[in-house]
């Protein structure tokens, strides 16, 4: 999940296992229901510009519904319907999760076994100095410790690029930045990692497995993860067989907006990742697939689990708060309105969005995917309408109360920039994708404006013990002290946040910057503007040199990103490009010659300059000296990559 889905979790203070609550319903009329959606799709699809969207819900007496609405390709033009094949990004973890369990369950391994164990040499996770290992479970519940890093290699455009999994996974392995088991932070190569698991434990390719043990068991007969490419260049490149013919005529194109016209986005090929986010599924493979885990005997019935196996699937196995954001084994909770044992999990790639909900106790599922990057906020909100639509039937929708309203100072103390712990933490890409920290802002009331979490800002309001509801749906976030540091529970649980200070945050770095840039340019300025005058003195020449030096590692950086900022796609498939390492080494030649001349000054001291040269000078070199300290901190002088 490249993008996750940024919608609450409900908070309680104990959590029962998923799939053992049960709540009596009037019955859910089927007809008035698709009638709902379909309003609630056009809508979307007319207001945010979708090409396709795909729906299913089904409930304990079978599937409701299924539909597609839209296009799933223009060449061939081929329109989206239930049988269509769409990336459902990330909710192929889930499939890996069962997996794992069906081997503990043969006895081929244990969820408690370092993973070490079970991976072939060239996978072999280092200690770097961690003394517990990672186990299984670790992988399982996101709580690994990996760091995470997606720009440049992520996704693909090119098949004549694409790596085969073990070979990515060696080549790009993240560091180890956390204890294992101490906190979930949502990882890609951890999932990635199992699928190895999986494959070399039972000596099956991961396609193979995920198609005849799990996949074909659960009743999608279609869904796969194999890609659409050649088969003569797979071969090639080690890769897996691609899909038939026939499977790759279902699958949907990813669409964008490109000068007012709709086309078809480039390709995305995810099989040197695909464990963790290759899969393709349609609505009528992913409502087989729910009913089964709406009622976990399904998956006994269906031989997919025992009947011990399938309630360990769906028993909580890691919260990092209690009661808040509920991991089961690798499940994630999710805010239902009127339920308290809703489950599921997301997905995304760069053109494609989907999500899957499992309500035991409203007896539901809901899967929702689009063909288009605007349909985000479409996949967020559908399950929040659609069960307050249901509430509207059968009980009266449930407000945020205004009794557990704190005042303005209290929820102030948790206004602030926030960085996700899920970021790369040694590499160069570190920087750019800093940038994009969260915000809380609190308001007169009490409330508090939280941006940067999802494509709006988002209101919540007060409930108490640190808990704040969205005012527009049902999710919640949770503000949770852990040692010095103040962490944000994000909505899935699994993507925590934590309180930055003002000199760690995006504002002072583009503030120190533009400094950096206004220092250069006059120090650039005055150099030329004297030519042979701002030679005869070394210190004065040194100076402006200094200055043009610092410019040019400065213009090199705006060429370098110029492309990035009119399209951040650009950022993540072509990273880090040509013009972005240089202009990384020049800032560590600057950094050196800034300190250098700063050291001269001490021992030289020039005697009479003036007084104004005397401050602009130092005024120069103290802007200099901190944009210095901050690149190192945000990993700019010299570039670190792979």
């Amino acid at each position: 999940m490249t993008r996750m889905l940024w919608i609450m979790l409900c908070s309680f203070l104990i959590m029962p296992a998923v799939g053992k609550c049960a709540t009596t319903r009037g019955p859910i009329d089927v007809d008035e229901l698709r009638r709902y959606v379909d309003g609630v799709v056009a809508d979307a699809m007319e207001r945010d510009v979708i090409a396709g969207v795909s729906v299913a819900i089904v409930d304990h007496s079978g599937v409701l519904f299924t539909r597609g609405y839209g296009i799933a390709s223009l060449s061939p033009a081929r329109a989206m319907d239930s049988d269509t094949l769409c990336r459902v990004g990330s909710i192929s973890k889930t499939v890996v999760w069962i997996a794992l369990i069906q081997l503990a369950e043969e006895g081929k391994l244990n969820l408690n076994d370092p993973i070490n164990q079970h991976l072939p040499p060239q996978l072999q996770i280092p200690d770097e100095g961690f003394t517990e290992p990672i186990r299984i479970r670790h992988l399982m519940t996101h709580s690994a410790g990996f760091e995470q890093t997606i720009l440049g290699h992520m996704e693909v455009e090119d098949v004549n690029r694409e790596l085969p999994l073990e070979t990515y996974l060696a080549r790009y392995r993240p560091h180890r930045v956390l204890p294992p088991g101490q906190l979930a932070v949502y990882s890609n190569y951890s999932a990635a990692l199992a699928g190895v698991i999986v494959a070399h434990t039972s000596g099956m390719s991961w396609e193979d497995y995920a198609e005849t043990r799990v996949m074909r068991p659960l009743g999608m007969s279609t869904a796969t993860f194999r890609e659409a490419m050649p088969a003569d260049i797979a071969r090639q490149r080690g890769l897996p067989e691609p899909a038939s013919a026939a499977v790759a005529a279902m699958m949907s194109k990813g669409f964008r907006w490109q000068e007012g016209r709709l086309e078809e986005a480039p390709p995305e090929i995810i099989t040197h990742y695909a464990p963790a986010g290759a899969l393709f599924a349609s609505a009528n493979g992913m409502a087989s697939y729910m009913s089964k885990l709406l009622d976990p005997d399904g998956l006994v019935r269906a031989g997919v689990l025992n009947s011990q196996s399938a309630h360990t699937l769906l028993e909580p196995s890691f919260a990092n708060a209690q009661g808040f954001g509920t991991i089961y084994h690798g499940y994630f909770q999710f805010p239902f309105p009127g339920s308290s044992s809703a489950f599921g999990h997301d997905g995304s790639v760069r053109y494609q969005h989907a999500v899957m909900i499992i309500v035991p106790d409203v007896g539901l599922g809901l899967f929702i995917a689009v063909n288009t990057p605007s349909g985000l906020r479409l996949v967020e909100r559908f399950p929040d309408l659609v069960g307050l639509h249901l509430l509207g039937q059968n009980a009266p929708t449930t407000a945020v109360s205004d009794a557990g309203s704190r005042g303005s100072s209290e929820s102030a103390a948790f206004a602030g920039t926030y960085r996700p712990i899920r970021r790369a933490y040694f590499r160069t890409e570190r920087a750019l994708l800093n940038l994009l920290a969260p915000s809380v802002e609190a308001t007169v009331n009490g409330d508090l404006l939280v941006s940067g979490l999802s494509n709006d800002v988002m209101r919540y309001r007060p409930l108490g013990r640190n808990v704040y509801q969205e005012l527009t749906g049902s999710g919640r976030i949770e503000f949770h002290q852990s040692g010095r540091r103040l962490m944000l529970l994000d909505p899935t649980g699994s993507n925590p946040l934590e309180r930055i200070s003002f000199w760690e945050g995006p504002t002072w770095f583009l503030l120190i910057f533009a400094l950096t840039h206004l220092v250069a340019v006059w120090g650039s300025i005055r150099f030329v503007r004297h030519g042979r005058a701002a030679l005869a003195s070394k210190i004065t020449s040194g100076w402006g040199i200094l200055s043009l030096t610092w410019l040019a590692a400065l213009v090199l950086t705006w060429l370098a990103i110029a492309p990035w900022l009119s399209d951040t796609d650009e950022l993540v498939m072509q990273y880090p490009g040509k013009l972005f390492p240089l202009a990384c080494w020049l800032f560590l030649i600057c950094a050196s010659a800034t300190l250098i001349l700063i050291m001269a000054i001490f021992v030289v001291r020039p005697r009479g300059w003036p007084v104004l040269r005397w401050i602009g000078v130092c005024a120069g070199l103290l802007t200099f000296a901190c944009c210095v300290v901050t690149f190192h901190y945000w990993g700019l002088l010299g570039f670190w990559g792979w």
